[in-house]
């Protein structure tokens, strides 16, 4: 079981509203972060920075090219689109869903976690995903080939 977490914001808030201007990891902030310096903002933040730490583990890359200043991240994340992952089969229609919903660009749009605890990404893998019987059964269709019979390896 993986489990993430976030020094920099979760111990200073108080009644879901950040009392802090200046925590958090500036590529995984929201664009409200980057965009309203100074006004509040809620535990939706959090929610932004899951959606992208979701993507980069799925894709293994961050969702956006390197910058060279903080004024490209400022462009690319406050006025461009939001990341979004490819309905190309790769990614469960769940997954991708839950992660477009984490990355809601207006964060008066964007779910607060009890919402995203209704959907059904979440409520597959609340208690572990899938069984160790289908995780095998995944693996055996995707055994490469030079590592021999399935049996072999599973």
């Amino acid at each position: 079981m993986v489990k993430l977490c976030d020094f920099g914001i979760s111990g200073k808030l108080i009644d879901s509203l950040a009392k802090t201007l200046d925590a958090g990891c500036q590529p995984y902030l929201a664009p409200e972060r980057l965009s309203h310096y100074g006004k509040k903002y809620d535990i939706r933040s959090d929610i932004w920075s899951l959606g992208i730490t979701l993507y980069e583990i799925a894709t293994g890359e961050f969702p956006y090219p390197p910058w060279k200043s903080v004024f490209d991240q400022l462009s690319a994340v406050v006025q461009g689109d939001p990341p979004m992952l490819k309905m190309d089969g790769q990614y469960s229609y769940d997954f991708v869903t839950f992660v477009s919903k984490c990355l809601t660009k207006e964060c008066k749009d964007r779910p607060k976690y009890q919402a995203l605890k209704k959907e059904e990404f979440y409520k597959t893998h609340a208690n572990g995903g899938p069984s160790i019987e289908e995780a095998r059964n995944f693996l055996r269709l995707y055994t490469l080939d030079y590592l021999g019979s399935t049996s072999d390896v599973l």
